[in-house]
């Protein structure tokens, strides 16, 4: 992965003064007469990105590679918002800190989110293989529960491919809102909805919680649902015998 800032054609952006304290900061960037590149580098995602950035603070993001080509249409909405945000960045403090400091804020704004994108991608790894990780005992004869869960939003595309998965792979049925609030009403046998619950907590959350289990004879739930509007949620839920038990624990206060 390489980001590079090119050097005004008359004046360099910086002088070796400069390039001194942006090298004591970045060890691992290269530094020339016309540019500073910065490598930022996951072995677990393999990505390329290249930060183009002139005196005009015209800045572009390229992803030029990837390990997995199911990560693109992340990576493209990563790409846009980054480009936007460094070009915000860079502009808005190249008049009043200068070239320097204007280049350590883009390059701090630039590390920031890759290590967030790359533990997005990690958690979508996980997910993917979690088929392989995740030993439960499903044959063994086991309570019938359903689990009421709270968030104060479940909107990361990371977070809703992983609860697929765990969905799928644990056999467990229910409904799920996504958006804020988000709320996961899940049923299966003691030992799986656990697992769930386990999975869930090793996420980052701003506020998520178990409300409550109930006790089930016989099923709520004939397969997942996963919907965006309250009022479907909650119309769903309240269609299954456990459904005002169920809601009140969702949306307790």
């Amino acid at each position: 992965m390489a980001g590079l800032v090119e050097a005004d054609e008359q004046a360099g952006l910086l002088e070796a003064d400069g390039i001194d304290v942006l090298t004591a900061i970045y060890p691992e960037a290269v530094c020339g007469e016309s540019r500073i590149s910065l490598p930022l580098k996951s072995s677990a995602v393999e990505i390329d990105i290249e930060i183009a950035v002139c005196a005009s603070a015209v800045v572009d993001v390229t992803i030029v590679s990837c390990k997995s080509s199911d990560d693109r249409k992340t990576l493209l909405l990563f790409q846009n918002s980054l480009r936007e945000e460094l070009r915000e960045t860079y502009s808005a403090n190249l008049a009043s800190d200068g070239p320097l400091q204007a280049i350590l804020d883009m390059f701090e704004v630039a590390s920031s989110s890759f290590s967030d994108l790359v533990e997005e991608l990690d958690e979508r790894d996980e997910g993917d293989h979690l088929n392989s990780s995740v030993a439960v005992k499903l044959d063994e004869l086991e309570n019938l529960v359903v689990s009421v869960m709270y968030s104060h939003h479940i909107i990361a595309k990371s977070k809703l491919l992983l609860i697929k998965s765990l969905v799928k792979t644990l056999r467990l049925k229910g409904v799920m809102l996504v958006g804020w609030p988000g709320a996961i009403v899940i049923e299966g046998g003691e030992s799986a909805i656990d697992t769930f619950l386990q999975e869930m907590k090793r996420l980052k959350w701003k506020r998520f919680v178990e409300r409550g289990r109930i006790d089930l004879e016989t099923p709520l739930f004939e397969q997942w649902d996963v919907v965006e509007e309250t009022k479907l949620f909650s119309q769903m839920v309240r269609r299954t015998r456990k459904g005002g038990a169920i809601l009140a624990l969702a949306f307790a206060t």
